[in-house]
């Protein structure tokens, strides 16, 4: 799926959210643990609540009648619409709830109505900055959101009243973002607890149209599936939660596909080696990560074969294409997996999981013990000693009731 912009439109891009993560090359070669997710403040990855956001709350009694571009018109370009997409980079949103409009950086940013403003945030290179406006339109409460400003207070304070066509900001880059530009989000009712619509239809209705202002329009089409890569050892999960149970690990650059916007309470409905599961957000990106193996599988030795035997694993413990820390990562491993190596080559085990061949590092494997057989009397004739008085039981135990002496 194309970016949202390109260089030739902005002028070149701005940081990217983009951090390549490299497995640990240490001869363990443990899984790493997960890294704390991004922040969730702003457009591509919204906040489940208003909490700790500065703010006030109005009852706004102006109707806004009159309607303006969010950007000057010839200014800006119509790039990624409002919907389900594939994520463009790590940390944005699969289901796309703005419309985004490409400017170089520090292009005006316009109140599309008379309002006040009631949300300010001052972006970094994890949240992307905004400024969000509540509006009265005949009627109902709206709340038009302004996403990606790097400081979101150089033209407008909290409680101040704008109109419509005043400046409210400045075009940037902050957050999830591949280049500078607006994310402008409309909101029925409360701002991310309301209904989302449109922005291109809603100002339409209203005498705006956003095609027609724009210099280019990217006609972006949405595709039947998406590609993503795990960016660290992550858990593929039964349900859309954090603490659902988990149906395998995951290690770091694994190779996954998702259906635009199959997303759920911060997670993502994943395909992983023939396995559906949900996957964290913030452990996905649509760009494949450094360290995900430079060795490909097809050259990775058989090694000498064993007698099949049982291991535990000890740790959280990556299972490899080859090997060796230069091949791929294919699975992750918990603690307490039981597997059945079948060959070895040095210090590696080779065993099959998930209907996929492949090795881990034997320092953090253990054998399972085989199980002790009972031992079984033989039978025959046998003679008690003379002098010894012997109890016969009703069964093997001396728990048994005595149904004799000899």
């Amino acid at each position: 799926m194309p970016k949202k912009l390109s260089s030739a439109v902005v002028g070149g891009l701005a940081v990217g959210l983009t951090l390549p993560m490299t497995a640990n090359a240490a001869a363990a070669d443990t899984a790493p643990m997960n890294v704390a997710p991004l922040p969730t403040a702003g457009v591509d990855a919204p906040a489940t609540s208003l909490a700790g956001l500065s703010g006030v709350d109005i009852s706004a009694t102006r109707n806004a009648t009159q309607f303006r571009y969010p950007i000057a018109q010839r200014a800006y370009s119509y790039t990624s619409p409002y919907g389900a997409r594939c994520m463009p980079t790590q940390g944005a949103s699969t289901s796309h709830l703005g419309q985004d409009l490409g400017a170089p950086d520090g292009t005006p940013i316009y109140s599309v109505a008379d309002g006040t403003v009631v949300r300010t945030f001052t972006g970094n290179r994890y949240n992307a900055g905004y400024v969000v406006v509540q509006h009265r339109v005949d009627g109902k409460t709206f709340h038009s959101a302004y996403y990606h400003m790097w400081n979101a207070n150089t033209h407008v304070r909290i409680g101040q009243t704008v109109n419509a066509g005043q400046t409210i900001g400045l075009v940037g880059s902050s957050g999830p973002s591949t280049g500078p530009h607006l994310h402008l989000e409309i909101w029925e009712g409360a701002w991310i607890n309301g209904t989302s619509h449109n922005p291109t239809t809603w100002l339409a209705q209203r005498g705006v149209n956003l095609r027609s202002g724009a210099t280019s329009v990217w006609n972006i089409t949405t595709p039947s599936s998406c590609d993503y890569y795990t960016v660290t050892s992550t858990a593929l999960r039964s349900t859309a939660s954090s603490s659902g149970s988990v149906i395998m690990w995951l290690g770091a650059g694994a190779a996954l596909t998702a259906a635009p916007g199959d997303t759920s309470n911060s997670m993502v409905r994943v395909n992983a080696n023939g396995r559906t599961g949900w996957v964290a957000h913030s452990s996905l990106t649509p760009t494949r990560p450094a360290g995900g193996g430079t060795v490909p599988a097809a050259n990775a030795p058989q090694g000498t074969s064993v007698t099949p035997a049982k291991y535990r694993i000890t740790t959280s413990l990556n299972a490899r294409s080859g090997p060796g820390t230069n091949y791929a990562v294919l699975q992750g491993l918990v603690s307490g997996t039981e597997v059945t190596v079948t060959a070895t080559y040095g210090s590696w085990m080779k065993f099959s999981r998930n209907g996929q061949s492949v090795w881990s590092h034997s320092d953090y494997m253990d054998k399972v013990a085989a199980p002790v057989a009972p031992t079984t009397a033989a039978s025959g004739t046998y003679q008690v000693k003379s002098g010894v008085s012997l109890r016969a039981r009703s069964g093997a135990s001396t728990s048994n009731s005595i149904v004799k002496v000899l």
